[in-house]
């Protein structure tokens, strides 16, 4: 029987068929238990960093930045020694932080609306006409 693997085949030699049957059926289940977990359509499946700022319909840089301000959880799939940051996502940590930022704006009721406060007293200034005087200071002879 050979087996593949992704970096290359190994020959195992099993003298049991049956023993070899379920063996081959062992391999074939974990290959598709492997195949679903990368989907993202799948419950409890990790989305990467494009996947998420979809589900959300942001930017991967506006994805980041709500990362970077710890408004969104994620989890660090980054190995030992790495430089670069690799960001997984849970659908749950996403639904929830649409969740916190859903808002609800209701129509403010027109009557309990501040009134400006009424003024009760009575200005006792005069009224210039500055027009009037400017012409009458021009109308007059100046002096020579």
């Amino acid at each position: 029987m050979n087996i593949k693997s992704g970096r290359g085949s190994a020959q195992l030699r099993v003298s049991d068929p049956d023993a070899a049957a379920r063996l081959g059926a062992d391999v074939q289940a974990e290959a598709k238990r492997k195949r679903e977990r990368k989907q993202p359509g799948r419950e409890g499946a990790l989305l990467t960093l494009k996947q998420a700022a979809d589900l959300l319909d942001v930017s991967v840089a506006t994805l980041r930045r709500y990362v970077d301000e710890g408004s969104l959880r994620y989890i660090d799939m980054t190995r030992h020694g790495s430089v670069r940051r690799r960001m997984k996502f849970d659908r749950q940590d996403l639904e929830n932080f649409k969740a916190r930022r859903s808002r609800i704006e209701t129509a403010r009721c027109p009557s309990n609306a501040k009134a400006r406060p009424t003024i009760s007293s009575t200005s006792k200034s005069e009224v210039y006409d500055f027009a009037a005087l400017r012409d009458q200071r021009a109308s007059t002879k100046r002096k020579p």
